[in-house]
């Protein structure tokens, strides 16, 4: 039996519990009544300079495959390679490369020379295989080179197309000396990961030679590393992804219809910078309108994915994208390259976008929908809390009454429909249809970076993140700013410093966040790169995104006209001089892209797209028309940060068709959608008491009169434009007789062309009021939020 030693823990500082034999011998049976029948040792290999020192660990088991815990030794040797070093081995396992002064109790390790060594443990007559123990100089650095020249079939060569193998090889080196021969096998990494698949274990190579093999589109740093020495980086590319051509399967062209419910799949032929086909490229999916037609799964690495619609009939844009952080990964700032058209290998034209239009066989009934109203009329009184309550075409229209624990601002539906999210002045909540109770992110309103203070602006495409703007403040140390909820990880909202936000949208892949301020700025924020700020107009109000994706529609930049700007960069997407500037009749307040896209051939890669969208200009309604390309460099790989390579998307034409005035005056909308496929668009206006239906094409405004001559304070359209939900005031607050209209909530059925149903919200002992603790004739809280839920 050895005895445990102390000295060695003092000198150390480190446990050897794992590696310590003797020191639990006296709890086994003694080792000469063990069949041992298996021993082994790490690590099996090591690296070490002469004089420094290595833990070996040994396990034992017996014939029952039970651990031996006794009688382990180590036994130091030199094997057959030459020049034979010394090495000395504790009786707990630590190597000294060259001798200890005790092997009990070691302390000083008196350094030897280099050369190669071997350790077997053994345990009661059965030896471990042996591990190699390389002895060496000092290595001051290691340096990679490629071995021989890289080959591709269009020279120069600057990246490897996906499967492609090359081979690295290292150098250690001791004061200006090659000491690789002596350092044994080195170990190679590559950062990120995924890249490139690195093997130092194949037939045929050295001890300080790698196989590298290409995988997924990016920029990968290669290192080797031995003895605890690193060598600096070398840059590895795989070719990064170029050109992504989308196809309906089983179809031609780019447009397909689809029953309410069904799907279709879509196949993308994607690219790479020297013209290969990738063959398993990590996608992103994207719709342009997540109501009518989303994909069960955005991130696909087959090459298909297969959209689903949605109940509700309409028209949306999908499209795919290369997009960080799960493709050309390693570039920074972050590079997504859109799909963009063109010819295929085999000559067949593939597509930037795909149009799917969602189609209700004649005589099926639409679905029927129902939406949320709440108040925001309880303010700041003391004591005062609002309730919310559903709303449906039904016989009692009017549902059960549920409790918001704070004054409500604003409510926007998920686009799954699953939950409803409500900003407060107090902090930001949310309600599952599911559930029954309204819960708040967090159950303090201080501090506004935790409460999540603000309006509700805008939710991402899957439901999972919320845009809150916070500009209840008013006096310091509490700034105005932006907070990103994620249900995914509550704990940690990102807080923005955004003073002012107005308006904001996610990109359809869901990458960037653009934020539109009253005080003249662009802010596009993302998880991969740092926030951006972009001075743009006092005049801005609004930000929509283009049917690919790769840019942002900002309206009222200059006044009484719309710009682009990039996804990528967020650099202003400029016009051809040889175009004259957008001027509006009007500064538009709202933007719809239209779901509906032409595409024309550039060249073999790549198309100019054309894209629709209305421009909201009370008293008019504008058509917009945005012609637009990718900018390629067809024999470098891109982006829109480095200069020598090309730049964002840029307009090839950006024009307007005559306005269409809407014949109301100067109204305030409060509510619009454009529904079908584009050709129809549904307004509300504040105070005006009817329901507008615009025919886009033929530029005609029919009114569905409002019961009572309602006056609208708040209404939501049904994502197929059926139905729409108006709260509404049906007399005046000082009209007795009208105690039980004032407060309605108007069901507009629009293929029916009239207001269908009218219902009350009734609380009771509250006299109609939509808030509870507050007496009715100081002040009665009528329904002024409603939000349509998605289906």
């Amino acid at each position: 039996m050895h005895r445990c030693s102390s000295g060695i823990f003092a000198v150390l500082a480190v446990s050897f519990a794992l590696v310590l034999s003797a020191c639990t011998g006296n709890s086994t049976p003694n080792s000469s009544t063990i069949t041992v029948e298996k021993v082994t040792l790490t690590p099996t290999t090591g690296s070490i300079d002469v004089g420094a020192t290595l833990i070996f660990s040994a396990s034992a088991t017996d014939s029952k495959g039970q651990p031996v815990f006794s009688g382990i030794q180590f036994v130091p040797g030199c094997g057959s390679q030459q020049p034979c070093a010394p090495l000395s081995v504790s009786s707990a396992g630590l190597a000294c490369a060259g001798s200890w002064d005790s092997l009990s109790n070691p302390v000083v390790c008196t350094p030897g020379t280099p050369g190669f060594a071997q350790v077997t443990a053994v345990v009661s007559g059965v030896s471990s295989p042996p591990a190699t123990v390389y002895i060496h100089q000092h290595i001051d650095n290691i340096q990679i080179t490629p071995v021989g020249i890289h080959q591709c079939s269009t020279p120069p060569c600057t990246c490897f197309s996906q499967g492609e193998t090359f081979i690295y090889q290292a150098k250690a080196l001791s004061n200006g000396n090659d000491i690789t021969s002596t350092v044994g096998p080195l170990s190679w990494t590559a950062v990120p990961l995924g890249v490139v698949a690195v093997n130092s274990g194949v037939t045929g190579l050295q001890n300080n030679q790698a196989q590298t093999t290409a995988r997924v589109s990016g920029v990968a740093q290669l290192f080797a590393s031995v003895s605890g020495v690193t060598s600096t980086s070398v840059p590895y590319t795989t070719c990064l992804v170029k050109s992504i051509m989308l196809n309906i399967q089983g179809d031609a062209g780019n447009q397909v219809s689809v029953n309410p419910g069904g799907g279709k799949a879509i196949e993308a032929t994607v690219l790479d910078t020297m013209g290969n086909t990738i063959g398993n490229p990590p996608l992103t999916w994207i719709t342009s309108d997540p109501e009518i037609a989303s994909f069960t799964s955005a991130a696909t690495i087959t090459g298909t994915n297969s959209i689903t619609t949605k109940q509700s009939a309409g028209g949306a844009v999908v499209s795919a994208v290369c997009a960080p952080a799960t493709c050309n990964l390693g570039v920074l700032p972050g590079l997504p390259v859109y799909s963009s058209g063109g010819l295929l290998p085999n000559g067949a034209p593939g597509f930037a976008t795909i149009k799917v239009s969602v189609t209700t066989a004649s005589g099926n009934k639409p679905p029927t929908f129902n939406a949320f109203a709440a108040t925001t009329m309880c303010g700041t009184e003391p004591n005062c809390s609002s309730v919310m309550f559903p709303v449906s075409p039904s016989t009692t229209p009017i549902g059960a009454s549920i409790l918001v624990p704070r004054t409500p601002n604003s409510m926007l539906f998920t686009p799954q429909g699953t939950r409803i999210y409500i900003g407060s002045d107090d902090g930001l909540m949310f309600y599952d249809v599911s559930g029954t109770t309204i819960s708040a992110v967090s159950t303090s309103s201080t501090p506004c970076e935790v409460a999540l203070c603000g309006r509700v602006l805008a939710i991402s495409p899957d439901g999972n993140r919320v845009v809150v703007s916070d500009n209840t403040a008013t006096i310091p140390p509490h700034p105005s700013q932006v907070y990103i909820y994620d249900n995914t990880h509550t704990s940690t909202p990102a807080v923005l410093p955004i003073a002012g936000a107005t308006a904001a949208a996610f990109s359809p892949d869901e990458m960037k966040v653009f934020v539109v301020t009253d005080g003249g700025d662009l802010f596009v924020y993302s998880t991969v790169d740092s926030l951006l700020s972009v001075p743009i107009s006092t005049t801005a109000t609004d930000v929509a995104f283009s049917a690919d994706g790769s840019f942002a529609f900002v309206a009222g930049t200059p006044n009484n006209s719309v710009s682009g700007f990039a996804t990528c960069n967020g650099e202003r997407m400029l016009l051809p001089p040889t175009l004259p500037p957008l001027n509006l009749p009007g500064n538009p307040l709202r933007l719809f892209p239209l779901p509906n896209t032409q595409e024309t051939p550039l060249d073999s890669l790549h198309t100019v797209i054309t894209q629709q969208l209305l421009a909201l200009e009370p008293p008019n309604l504008q058509l917009l028309n945005a012609q637009y390309q990718q900018n390629l460099l067809s024999q470098l790989e891109f982006t829109c940060q480095i200069p020598s390579f090309a730049g964002p998307p840029s307009f090839t034409g950006l024009s307007a068709a005559p306005p269409f005035n809407l014949g109301q005056g100067n109204f305030v909308p409060l509510e619009m959608r454009v529904v079908g496929d584009g050709s129809q668009a549904i307004l509300v206006a504040q105070n005006i008491p009817a329901v507008f239906v615009v025919d886009v094409n033929a530029k005609i405004t029919s009114a569905i009169p409002l019961v009572n001559n309602a006056s609208p304070s708040a209404a939501s359209v049904s994502p197929d434009g059926t139905t729409v939900f108006v709260t509404s005031c049906d007399g005046t607050l000082t009209d007795p007789n009208n105690q039980q209209t004032c407060g309605t909530i108007h069901i507009v059925d629009v293929a029916g062309r009239a207001d269908i149903q009218q219902g009350f919200y009734t609380n009771l002992g509250t006299q109609g009021s939509m808030c509870n603790n507050l007496d009715p004739d100081v002040l009665k809280c009528l329904p002024d939020l409603i939000a349509v839920r998605p289906q």
